[in-house]
């Protein structure tokens, strides 16, 4: 539901927010909305709005003294459906493994990140014995097999467990374990799937020589198939919570409604979100475009998603990853954020070399949003 509240005395202006407000709502899909003209002047003075004609959303004032065009209330709409429809909860966390170094490291931040807060895991292994190379017991039957699996399961889940200052185990967050015969990739997609799942942990190679055949194949299709967000861990990071957030934008229309999301997550770990645009020279006939983009991007985050801590940056670089990863280092960023909405920059981000480069010669994990 989203109450919306128009402030003014009747005047022209005031009519003109209204008609406008009222063809921004018809183009837009049908969601419940409670609508009040107001003009007690009482009110106006509650909320400090300091003049006529103003828009209020949910109690949050969009615009005062100021006609919105059809297109701005459009985008300020569609960022408030999706920041209500969308709030980020940490409740339970998937970490798939498969036993290697890699998976190890993902289980152990995930650990952190669980403990901090306060979220369930469920540690998952996918095995599909045909294409198992690492499967010592192929004489074995299916059941056997599968029994072994879980023991190697629990197993690992014990011997990779964190422990806090004092030695002793980090046994308040609940975990539990799962073992499914499957691809892993699409078993890990429809386990995003699920009501219950809030995020997936999960580092970027596999243990099997044929995964290690399509560098990364796994990660690349879960990235961009996944429903849920997906943290790609290096084997080398270590969680020390979520201090600097950076996004990774490309400033679309659409990328607007995503805003509430990272926003959210970024309030959920009392984040600074650093909203990096980079500039390649296929842009630079856009530029005045691209700065426009920016302006609405910045009145988005600081009035409509309520984000206090956040930088809006826009920067040129040969490479975006190059960018993106020089402006990380030297801001202290603790976390990438891209949306899979950003195609050609995933397809960049999983290429083999550059994930390489970026998910294995840094510690700096990457967080991919679905939309």
């Amino acid at each position: 539901m989203l109450k919306i509240q128009i402030f003014g005395i009747g005047c022209r202006r005031s009519k003109a927010l209204k008609k406008n407000l009222l063809e921004a709502l018809n183009g837009l899909p049908l969601f419940s909305v409670r609508l009040e003209e107001i003009t007690d002047v009482d009110q106006m003075i509650h909320l400090n709005i300091s003049g006529a004609p103003a828009l209020v959303i949910n109690d949050q004032v969009v615009a005062e003294d100021a006609v919105l065009s059809v297109g701005e209330i459009k985008d300020v709409l569609e960022a408030f459906t999706a920041r209500s429809a969308k709030p980020f909860q940490l409740k339970q966390i998937i970490v798939p493994i498969d036993f290697s170094e890699v998976s190890a490291a993902a289980y152990q931040y995930a650990q952190s990140l669980a403990h901090i807060q306060g979220a369930a895991l469920k540690v998952v292994h996918v095995y599909h014995p045909e294409y198992d190379t690492s499967n010592p017991y192929q004489s074995e039957p299916l059941g056997r097999f599968d029994e072994i699996k879980r023991e190697l399961l629990h197993d690992f889940v014990l011997n990779n467990q964190l422990s806090n200052g004092s030695g002793a185990v980090l046994t308040e967050t609940k975990i539990t374990e799962e073992v499914l015969v499957g691809f892993a990739a699409d078993e890990i997609v429809r386990l995003s799937g699920s009501a219950s799942t809030d995020m997936i942990v999960m580092g970027t190679t596999g243990a099997s020589n044929l995964l290690e055949r399509v560098f990364g194949s796994v990660s690349s299709h879960v990235a961009q198939k996944a429903q849920c967000p997906v943290v790609f861990v290096p084997v080398d990071a270590e969680f020390t919570g979520f201090k600097e957030v950076l996004y990774a934008s490309s400033y679309p229309k659409a990328e607007q409604l995503l805003i509430g999301t990272v926003g959210n997550f970024a309030k959920l770990f009392d984040a600074r979100l650093h909203f990096v645009h980079i500039l390649g020279e296929e842009e630079e006939e856009g530029l005045i475009a691209q700065q426009m983009h920016a302006i609405k991007v910045e009145q988005l985050l600081s009035r409509v998603a309520g984000i206090d801590q956040y930088q809006l940056v826009e920067m040129e670089s040969e490479s975006i990853v190059r960018g993106i990863l020089r402006y990380a280092r030297k801001n202290h960023v603790d976390l990438v954020t891209v949306s899979t909405r950003q195609r050609s920059f995933l397809e960049k981000i999983f290429h083999r070399s550059v994930t390489k480069r970026m998910l294995f010669s840094t510690n700096l994990p990457l967080m991919v949003i679905h939309q």
